[in-house]
């Protein structure tokens, strides 16, 4: 038992030192020996739904029962891979920074069916040209979102920007939703048809302050009543009246039901932080 205390102590000790591209280089490696018995898509997908799973911090019960059915004893390579991921989409400390998009172009798709993500610095240099000043608050939608890079480029400018994406790929979409939890965003991602007006279910994102926390926790919840989807009327209003003033989009509260239990404060990391660009991603 003690060495076994040890070798995880160690092995804690190793990731806190490790680079995001050394945490990414080795979630590459990782995930080739997940998948040598499923596709890389499906085990891609399911590391995914892991990674939402961890993020509800406020559920007692996960639904983590299929997965751990479904890979047996390859199972707990699913934390190492969240947390590899965690330390890669930290970015150094620095944060807003599409670490899935990469990994899901260099394992998943490699290209095919035109899923190449547009390169983070045209993202960049796109939010510079769109918003003038930063310091507005207000809504960004990207119709087309993909793994929600240009959302991310927005927050560069102000976090305090709501941000709206869709995408008619399930992944995609799922991908998006991260990235805003990583970096402790607002807004909501729906998977749909934007040039159909096709909606088929969102996700809502935020953040609950928690007393006794030092940080805000984030939260999402899924919609399937686009009635309920402030994504869906913003989106409506604006292919109605694109030329009439933008509507003042303003979300409905995410109401989730705080377990009466201690919750413990993650420290697996810690990074200095970009003041600029404080990313508030805590690992679970």
């Amino acid at each position: 038992m003690a060495l076994q205390y040890l070798k995880k102590v160690n092995e804690q000790q190793r990731l806190e030192n490790l680079s995001s591209k050394q945490a990414y280089k080795e979630f590459s490696g990782m995930f080739e020996k997940m998948a040598y018995q499923y596709s890389s898509s499906e085990v891609f997908l399911d590391f995914i739904n892991y990674a939402l799973l961890m993020f509800k911090w406020w559920e007692k019960e996960k639904g983590f029962s299929n997965l751990e059915k479904k890979y047996g004893d390859r199972y707990a390579m699913f934390q190492e891979l969240f947390t590899l991921y965690s330390i890669a989409a930290d970015n150094d400390g620095v944060g807003m920074h599409d670490a899935l998009g990469d990994l899901f172009m260099d394992l998943v798709s490699h290209g095919n069916n035109g899923q190449y993500f547009t390169p983070e610095e045209i993202c960049d240099m796109t939010a510079d040209m769109i918003i003038q000043d930063s310091k507005a608050k207000g809504n960004i939608l990207d119709p087309a979102c993909g793994s929600g890079r240009l959302l991310l480029s927005a927050a560069k400018k102000n976090r305090e920007f709501r941000l709206y994406g869709c995408d008619i790929d399930q992944t995609c979409c799922k991908m998006a939703v991260l990235n805003l939890l990583s970096n402790s965003l607002q807004g909501e991602i729906a998977c749909m048809d934007s040039l159909r007006m096709e909606y088929n279910y969102s996700w809502r994102v935020g953040y609950k302050h928690i007393v006794g926390l030092p940080c805000p926790l984030p939260i999402y919840e899924h919609i399937t009543d686009k009635e309920k989807s402030t994504l869906w009327k913003l989106h409506i209003n604006s292919f109605a009246q694109n030329n009439a003033e933008p509507p003042k989009a303003v979300p409905a509260e995410i109401v989730v039901s705080t377990p009466q239990i201690a919750i413990p404060v993650p420290t697996t990391r810690s990074r200095a932080r970009n003041k600029s660009n404080e990313l508030q991603l805590e690992l679970f």
